[in-house]
């Protein structure tokens, strides 16, 4: 923070502030008080963004993961519990940060679950987990393109136990 470099007009209030006036931090502010007040603004601003992102997770997406998750209403209530550290199962309630450990534990476990039916349509086509079935890859260049788990057959190896 500094003193202003050339004339403009106070960021919060718009007044006229000369060159070698006032002060500068990023923007130009004619007095102190008004750069303070532009940060009570901008934290004012900063909250109601929040809490509007917050309310359209709690009514759009989160009912869309919890259907895409498929999860019980038992196993959801206790997502709920375990992000608000078992104060409350309405999301109403919580704050932003427990909102967002209920979004992140909904949509880890909509994921999980995606995951298990793609494994589980591999297994059954009797294709390598690894590769798919494709048996290598590009992205594999520097061990020389061949898939490790089928040995570039594409096909599921059985499971060697010891």
């Amino acid at each position: 923070m500094g003193a202003n470099f050339e004339s403009a007009d106070c960021f919060f209030c718009h007044k006229y502030v000369a060159r070698g006036a006032g002060h500068w931090n990023s923007v130009t502010y004619c007095n102190e008080a008004c750069e303070d007040a532009a940060l009570v603004v901008r934290a004012a601003e900063a909250q109601r963004l929040q809490e509007e992102t917050r309310q359209q997770w709690i009514n759009k997406w989160i009912p869309s993961w919890l259907e895409e998750a498929n999860l019980k209403p038992a196993t959801y209530e206790k997502i709920l519990l375990k992000a608000s550290t078992g104060r409350t199962i309405d999301l109403n309630e919580m704050t932003y940060v427990e909102v967002e450990k209920v979004i992140n534990e909904v949509s880890d476990r909509a994921r999980a679950k995606q995951k298990k039916i793609k494994r589980d349509a591999l297994k059954s086509d009797g294709k390598c987990l690894r590769c798919g079935g494709a048996g290598r890859a590009d992205k594999w260049a520097q061990t020389g393109h061949t898939c490790y788990a089928c040995n570039g057959t594409g096909k599921a190896q059985p499971a060697v136990k010891f």
